[in-house]
């Protein structure tokens, strides 16, 4: 029964997607730290802060790693597997690496320059001096105020003691007086409280908004009150209010207490805008960004030239995982189609490749399939006609065969009957006569049925471990002892080895090769057996050469055929014995016809590995 032959594709000759997907869940959070990063900054360059800085420098390590391993992984196994395709698959891989790389290096280098002249402008001597500079004016500009508002602050509450403002029923004079100070330092207000939080007077900017001051907070005017002059700053809708309280102390007045208390508070106020503050504010803060950052310079390079190399890296794993991916689905159906073509050419015509394959793989997968089909149908229908026609060639040959020794039976068998009805003197003559030629032809009927039965009932080789040149002796001694005018020579290698062979099946080769010697020398001339051992080959060569006549070139893809003979009393079955033979100890046969004259019949040997023998026979030209 013949059983169907099918070639699949392997799980693992499929492409895993595991690394592909490693990668995207390892890029996502990279992405998604970019991504907050830049909605962070805004449109300030990337200076993340400390933990962010740390966390793209870790993440970005991690995938670096990744990556590089997994490219590793591809490039190893590209290298280093040894399957079919893999050369082809080994150059398409270096193909889009070369091509992803050179470009992705110069990216890199060109980035990574960019990137580094970058992160030196951001924190260079010039940007650091330009905003300590901007600080320090800043804060040149507030301690001015500071100084500004305090001398003011000293000069009304003068203003007040030199002239006893703070007296009973003086409070006119001490509106007037503290407008005109309020106006001649430029104040936004000025106030007087007494110890007991009572407002004795005030002078306040018109354009200020009303009910906007409001009172000083409690612990200001208990320290004024103690005697400890207080400067503050409070913020305000329209900008910040900067504040001064000195106390009026009994030694500054004219009214002399007991004690060192205050006997009043003179509260000055000083505006600035919300746009000075805001820039000195943001000044400030640029500073000490700026001064922190600083010691994060080279982390914050190394975070962006590592991210780089992530993507470099990530283009150069994408190029190999492609090239791997389109290597195979190119090498895996070339691999299956070839498996197929070495199972055709062994014989195996119903084996069918079972693979799914686009495009014109796909179409030629079905032309195999459909080649190996057609194949198998003609190779059956063949044989069946080669079967005939042996059937035929071998009735004819028995029916040709038999006939010829009937001839002259029937011949003698008239003749015998004639000279006995006859009654002619002579009889037993005639009867001695035609009984020699009927025994005669008899005999050779009985040779040739023998050599078919023979050739039919050819038994399986026993094989055992035999001496080749023991075999090769024997056969020898039986026609150097019955063939006088044949004279056999020798010369055989010591070093071969014994071969595991049928010892009677070899025998009959040699007999057969004899036979076959003798017959092209008319029974007459020399016959020449050579053995020869190759051990890096594992080999053994045997040469049978005779000085007969040779074959001609027409006959020479004949003669291992059944019933082929150049001879008169050949039955055309000693070769194709031969070849049985030597066809059941695997073998082959082949044959060298020498220039000159004669045929050398050469058989070759192969010696297995591990004590297992196999004979591979050539054999040459079929002399009978």
């Amino acid at each position: 029964m013949l059983v169907k032959s099918r070639i699949v594709v392997s799980p693992q000759s499929k492409l895993s997607l595991r690394p592909v997907w490693i990668t995207i869940l390892f890029l996502l959070p990279c992405l998604g730290l970019t991504y907050a990063l830049n909605e962070w900054t805004g449109a300030t360059p990337y200076i993340p802060s400390n933990i962010l800085v740390l966390t793209m420098v870790n993440v970005d390590l991690i995938l670096l790693v990744l990556l590089a391993l997994l490219l590793s992984r591809n490039l190893v196994k590209a290298v280093f597997e040894r399957h079919y395709g893999s050369g082809f698959q080994s150059k398409l891989i270096l193909a889009f690496v070369g091509f992803s790389l050179i470009p992705s290096g110069l990216l890199f280098i060109v980035a990574s320059g960019l990137l580094t002249n970058s992160v030196n402008n951001w924190f260079s001597i010039q940007v650091e001096q330009s905003l300590k500079g901007a600080l320090e004016v800043a804060q040149s500009y507030y301690q001015d105020q500071q100084t500004h508002i305090q001398q003011s602050g000293q000069a009304i509450r003068d203003e007040i003691v030199r002239r006893n403002l703070l007296l009973l029923r003086r409070e006119k004079a001490l509106r007037v007086a503290l407008e005109r100070k309020r106006v001649e330092h430029g104040l936004a207000a000025v106030e007087v409280w007494s110890p007991h939080m009572e407002l004795l007077g005030s002078a306040t900017d018109p354009h200020f908004p009303e009910g906007e001051l409001g009172r000083p907070m409690e612990p200001v005017l208990e320290q004024a009150i103690a005697g400890v002059q207080e400067l503050l700053f409070e913020p305000t809708s329209f900008g910040k209010l900067m504040l001064i309280a000195l106390p009026i102390t009994s030694s500054s007045t004219a009214a002399v207490s007991a004690t060192n208390t205050a006997n009043a508070i003179v509260v000055a106020y000083r505006i600035f805008p919300e746009s000075v503050v805001a820039k000195g504010e943001d000044i400030v803060s640029s500073y000490e960004d700026y001064r922190q950052l600083k010691a994060f310079k080279n982390p914050i390079k190394t975070t962006y030239i590592v991210s780089f190399a992530v993507i470099a890296m990530a283009i150069l794993f994408s190029a190999t995982w492609f090239g791997v991916y389109l290597a195979r689905r190119i090498t895996v159906p070339m691999e299956k189609l070839a498996e197929g073509t070495k199972a055709v050419a062994a014989g195996n015509l119903s084996v069918h490749i079972d693979t799914k394959a686009d495009g014109e793989m796909g179409t030629l997968m079905e032309s195999f399939n459909t080649m190996a089909n057609d194949l198998r149908v003609s190779n059956a229908e063949l044989v069946k006609a080669q079967k005939v026609a042996v059937w035929r060639e071998v009735a004819q040959r028995i029916a040709h065969e038999i006939k010829n020794p009937l001839t002259p039976i029937q011949l003698s068998a008239q003749r015998l009957r004639k000279k006995v009805l006859e009654g002619a003197d002579g009889i037993q003559e005639t009867v001695q006569d035609a009984t020699g030629i009927i025994i005669n032809e008899v005999q050779s009927l009985m040779r040739l049925v023998d050599s078919f039965s023979t050739f039919a009932r050819m038994p399986e080789p026993v094989m055992a471990e035999e001496s080749l040149h023991d075999v090769i002796r024997d056969v020898s001694m039986l026609y150097t002892t019955s063939q006088r005018d044949v004279e056999v020579n020798h010369s055989l290698d010591d070093a071969v080895p014994p071969i595991s062979i049928d010892r009677e099946q070899m025998k009959r080769v040699f007999v057969n090769l004899f036979e076959n010697a003798i017959e092209a020398m008319d029974h007459k001339g020399k016959i020449w057996v050579r053995t020869r051992y190759d051990a890096q080959q594992r080999k053994v060569y045997v040469e049978v050469e005779d000085e007969g006549k040779g074959i001609r070139p027409e006959d020479r893809d004949r003669l291992f055929l059944p019933y082929f003979s150049n001879t008169k009393n050949g039955t055309g079955l000693g070769l194709a014995i031969v070849n049985r033979i030597i066809t059941d100890h695997h073998g082959q046969i082949r044959v060298l016809t020498n220039v000159s004259v004669g045929t050398t019949f050469f058989m070759e040997l192969l010696v297995g590995k591990n004590g297992e023998h196999v004979a591979v026979a050539s054999q040459g030209v079929n002399h009978g």
